[in-house]
Parts: structure tokens; sequence; C-alpha cells
């Protein structure tokens, strides 16, 4: 079975490789939205920004807070000197867990299953690996705007798909969608430069009275174990919890009723056998640190639009990590071994 499953995961990172060699496409243009709900607004439109002005999402404030205020800006479609390679980058992600996410939800991208071993070689022996025939079958159903999967992965998207569906419509008693299926969210954050027009796009949002829940849908590789799913969330210097804290304040924003009352959890789902669910409720304490992290990006932001200057790394003085200090220090017999 672990071979099954590393072979599965090989190929899903072959049909992330396949999606990342699609041609360079501009951004949409602009559809110059304020604050509000929008129910229609696609993907492609959603990641080109469809805000007045620049606006910012999750993704944003993490590489706001990690990166050079130049990373950033080359990564911002309505801001980078090259928007065509901005969003090649912002649409890179977009392989077997887009795909799962359409079917659980009945609403994003679409795809199709092509076999590179269905093509036959210039010796007509059917084909192992991939033929130039192939790449251009691939080439052409990106270029439709379809994501291409093979079969192997195709299969493992719709178990894992129907595994999540399945386990979503009964936690929620009635259909999924009946809810807010992933609806534009815009708003304003204000700061100390100004009001800075912020976007968030929840995979599902319930309410009921003055109550709201936010579901947010990942796949994963992995065998969820107790310690997996917190290594999950601590990922990417916590960016699965900054979405969260994110996702709650352009909820708030935009529906204050339910403001006061809000849950977030995430709907972890495993692409490989036994396509386990795992439902995972944020905790409040760590959506307020995560809350307070978004903030501090927003205020960086709003400075660097303020003086226009998104500067390249400083100088700065390297040292060693901590545990690589350690390490040497073990090496040379500086410090006693436990």
């Amino acid at each position: 079975m672990s071979d099954d499953r590393d072979q599965l995961m090989r190929d899903l990172a072959d049909s992330l490789d396949d999606t990342s060699e699609a041609p360079e496409t501009a951004p949409l243009p602009s559809l110059d939205l304020g604050p509000g709900v929008y129910p229609d607004v696609s993907i492609e439109a959603y990641i080109s920004d469809p805000c007045a002005e620049a606006s910012l999402r999750s993704s944003d404030l993490r590489m706001l807070l990690r990166m050079a205020p130049a990373h950033f800006r080359a990564h911002h479609p309505r801001l980078s000197e090259k928007p065509a390679w901005a969003m090649k980058k912002a649409t890179r992600q977009m392989n077997a867990g887009t795909i799962v996410h359409a079917i659980v939800l009945g609403k994003g991208a679409a795809f199709t299953t092509i076999d590179p071993t269905a093509y036959t070689t210039q010796t007509g022996e059917q084909a192992k690996g991939e033929t130039k025939a192939y790449r251009a079958d691939v080439a052409a159903a990106q270029a439709r705007g379809l994501i291409v999967l093979k079969p192997k992965v195709s299969d493992a998207v719709e178990r894992t798909a129907n595994a999540l569906r399945e386990h979503l419509t009964a936690a929620l008693g009635r259909a999924i969608e009946d809810h807010a299926v992933e609806q534009t969210l815009i708003w304003e954050e204000k700061t100390a430069y100004g009001p800075v027009l912020c976007r968030t796009r929840p995979d599902l949002i319930g309410f009921q009275q003055r109550a709201a829940k936010c579901v947010e849908i990942k796949t994963t590789g992995l065998e969820l174990d107790n310690d997996g799913v917190e290594r999950i969330l601590s990922a990417n210097d916590g960016g699965y919890l900054m979405q969260a804290a994110w996702q709650l304040r352009g909820i708030a924003a935009n529906f204050p009723r339910a403001a006061s009352d809000i849950e977030h959890s995430f709907l972890f789902g495993e692409m490989s056998y036994p396509n386990l669910v795992a439902p995972i409720t944020t905790s409040k304490l760590a959506l307020e640190q995560a809350g307070r992290r978004c903030q501090r990006a927003v205020e960086k932001y709003a400075e660097l639009r303020e003086s226009g200057e998104f500067a390249s790394w400083q100088p700065r003085i390297g040292s060693l990590s901590a545990w690589l200090e350690k390490a040497w220090m073990e090496e040379e017999g500086d410090i006693e071994t436990s």
C-alpha cells in the first residue's frame, strides 16, 4: 500500500508539473468591485484581482510578512511589472486539489483525463512515458482552460471528492448547494495609512439565524494522524490559520449580524486509500494570533503603498540557526550531548 501511495504522490506531482508548463496568460481586466458579496466572480477573475484598486488576499499577507516587498509586488497581478508571470505563479497550484473542490462544491474549475499510455511511439508500440502527441494534447486542453489529470490521479480525485461530499452533506444536514459556495467577499481594513481593500473566497458559508459557519476544504497526500494535522496547520508559517482568520474577517465585515458567532473549520481529505476525512475546528486562540499577523501584514502593505517603495532585501548579517549552532558545538565537543 505504501508503494501505491508513493506512486500516487508522484502522479500528483506530475499533474502539477503539467500545469506549470501552461503558457503565461495576462490577468483578466478589473471588474472595479467595491466592498460587498459577489456570488458569480470566476476563479480567474478572483485571482486577477477584481477590485477597484489593488487588494489583498491571504496569500499576499504571508508574502508580505516573509518575503521582501519587491517579491510581493512581483507576485501581485495588479502591481507586478510582469502581470502574466504573476498570474502563472498564482495559478500553478490549480491541480488535483482544485478539481476536488469543484466536484464537492458543484462549482469551479473543469478538468479532463488524458492517459499517456493510450498513445503509441514512432515504432507503433504502446507508450510507457509521455510522447510528443500526449504533450500536444495536454497543451491544447490547457489552452481551453482545462486542468489535465492522469488516470490514477483522476481516480484518486473522485474517491476523495466523494468522501468529502458525503461527510459535508451529513454534517450540514442539507444539500451543499443550499449554502453560500465560493462567494467572493470584499471589504475594507482600516490602517494608519488609510483603508485597504481586501478579498477572500471561502469554500462554504452556512448561516443559521445570527450565527455563521465557514468550512474550508483541503486535500493532502499524507495519512493523517494527530500530529499530522497540527503539522499541516502550522506549515508555511501558519498559512492555513492566517487564511482562516482572514476569511472570518471578510464574513464579519459583510455579514455583521453573524460577526459575534462565526465558527471556522477545515475539512481535510486524504488523496490516497482509505481516503479518510478529518474535520478540524480552528481554536479561538489560534485564530486570534493569526488575526494579529493578518493585521500586521495589512499595515505593512498600507505603509508600502503610501511610500511607493517596494524594496528588495536589505544588507544584513547572517548567523547560524539555533539547531545548527548546537550541532556544530557538539561536533567540536564544546557542549555535552544528552
